[in-house]
Order: C-alpha cells, then structure tokens, then sequence
C-alpha cells in the first residue's frame, strides 16, 4: 500500500500529522491548538516532536509492524540534515542542494533522522525529509531508485 498526497481531519500540519498517522489527535494537541506552548508538533525538525501530542495507542506503523506488514518510510516524521560536506555551520543552499543533486557538486550531504524512534529501521536516512532547500526530484528520484513499488512500476518514459 502506497500513502501518498492523504487528505485527514486536521487543520494544519501539526494535527494533520497526528490524525494521518494516529487517527486521533490528544486532548493536549487540541487544547494547545494554534499556541503550542511546547514545540510545533509536526515532526518534521528539531524541536517538532512532542510526545504529549501522540496517540497512546501508536502510530499506523506500529500497527502494521504488530500485523506483520511491511513498511518504508520516506520521510514522515524524519528530520532533515542536510550539511555541508566540508563541515562549516549552517545549511547548503538551494543552488548548493540542487548542484549536488544534478551531479555537479558534492558540497551538501543528504540526510535525515528519525523524530519517531519506532520510525529509525523502516527509514532510509540518507533520504532528505522535509528539506525545502533539496529540490523535490532530488526526493523523487531516490524514492524511484530505492522503492519496491518504483521499482515493480512499468516504466512509461521512452
């Protein structure tokens, strides 16, 4: 099964995460709901994760996992780290990013890290996650290159 451009109850990213992956949103999430006192619960960067605002019950993951289902995750709930390659502060550029994507570079490396830990085994760190400075085919073709299901696709370009 492929999740991909769902759509949910939430009003924003910080409880649409929480009603797409948990089908519920904490009585601490909809009480802090537009102030979040804590963090912006959305999972995606530092700071982002806030365990007062996950389902007790778990994630879809988990379930899947308690199921024996597989699962791989390109990037919820994965932060991104995105460096510089030579080890100076702060972070690549668009140009940079897109430069190392083409080929052109090496100068930015690409990673993520899980915000989630039942999240670390199923997701590849070496994806992006929610980076706006890597262009999104940089997304796109590593999710061709390392998915199953991109991978059983009939390839359509001549």
């Amino acid at each position: 099964m492929l999740l991909d451009n769902t759509y949910c109850a939430g009003i924003l990213s910080a409880d649409g995460h929480q009603w797409s992956t948990t089908a519920f949103a904490t009585d601490y999430m909809e009480k802090s709901f537009a102030n979040f006192p804590r963090s912006y619960p959305d999972g995606m960067g530092v700071d982002e994760d806030d365990a007062l605002a996950y389902a007790p019950t778990g994630f879809i993951w988990d379930n899947a996992v308690k199921h024996g289902v597989s699962i791989r995750n390109y990037g919820e709930f994965m932060a991104p780290a995105v460096t510089w390659r030579d080890g100076r502060p702060g972070t690549p550029d668009f140009l940079t990013c897109y430069r190392t994507w083409k080929g052109e570079s090496d100068a930015a490396i690409f990673a993520s890290y899980p915000m989630v830990e039942s999240l670390r085994k199923f997701s590849p760190t070496d994806y992006v996650g929610w980076a706006m400075n890597v262009p999104d085919q940089a997304r796109a073709d590593f999710f061709c290159v390392n998915s199953v299901i991109s991978r059983r696709a009939v390839n359509f370009r001549r």
